[in-house]
């Protein structure tokens, strides 16, 4: 009787032990197909914080002004309705903080072909960031602050090397 409640007590502290190397594997998604004319980069090149940084900080910039508008893509979901509600129902004097830059990832890279537009070749880059942000603004209560953290999904063109 002895030997079996010792067997399964070891054996009940070796599988509590095997949960600490348990890995963590992404869920794997169909890949969205590139623009037509460019050509998926394999494998994906690092982007600078710096570089996340300074898109995450001109969109934060641009926010409750009529400028988000260019920063948007024309694929984002509801994008006329966010620009109307930001613009009808938003303090004036609202502006969005930039707390801090959680983590990203790049999800997406390719390489556009060069256009009349742009005569050289651009590489984009499209990544996940998650970014901890404050709306700030004045109210009959007081100055008001409104935490979030939210994740954005940013497209980075640059020259292709």
């Amino acid at each position: 009787m002895r030997g079996g409640l010792l067997a399964l007590a070891v054996a009940a502290v070796l599988a509590a032990r095997a949960q600490e190397f348990r890995a963590i594997n992404p869920i794997r998604s169909p890949r969205v197909p590139v623009p037509a004319g460019a050509e998926r980069v394999v494998p994906q090149q690092p982007v600078s914080r710096e570089a996340i940084g300074a898109a995450v900080n001109a969109i934060a910039a641009a926010w409750n002004t009529p400028a988000l508008d260019g920063h948007l893509s024309k694929d984002f979901y509801d994008r006329h309705l966010l620009l109307e509600n930001l613009g009808s129902q938003a303090p004036r004097d609202a502006t969005l903080r930039v707390v801090g830059i959680q983590g990203y990832q790049v999800l997406d890279q390719y390489h556009l072909a060069p256009t009349a537009q742009l005569p050289y070749r651009v590489m984009v880059t499209q990544v996940s960031v998650t970014v901890r942000t404050q709306v700030e603004f004045s109210s009959a209560s007081g100055f008001q602050r409104l935490d979030g953290t939210n994740e954005w999904i940013l497209d980075l063109p640059e020259p292709a090397p």
